[in-house]
């Protein structure tokens, strides 16, 4: 996995007609503060998704309990029905 800091480290080796140093670290340094922005980004996301799980998972619980509220209420409706 590469970081942006690996980025902002990484040199190349020269050669006779080679890249121009200067231009390259500049798009290395493009590069790495894009990276940077967008690990930032999924980790935001990330923490976003984690919080409305635990939330449908609470909507799930009051769910099962109102489904099992409203089976009682009928049962106990047939039965009051039945005991007339």
């Amino acid at each position: 996995k590469i970081t942006p800091l690996d980025i902002r480290k990484q040199s190349f080796k020269r050669g006779i007609r080679g890249f121009d140093t200067e231009e390259v670290q500049t798009f290395l340094e493009m590069v790495a503060n894009e990276m940077e922005s967008l690990v930032k980004e999924n980790t935001t996301l990330t923490e976003r998704v984690r919080g409305l799980d635990t939330k449908v998972e609470d909507y799930r619980h009051l769910e099962k309990t109102l489904q099992d509220t409203i089976i009682t209420a009928q049962k106990t409706t047939e039965e009051a029905k039945e005991n007339d």
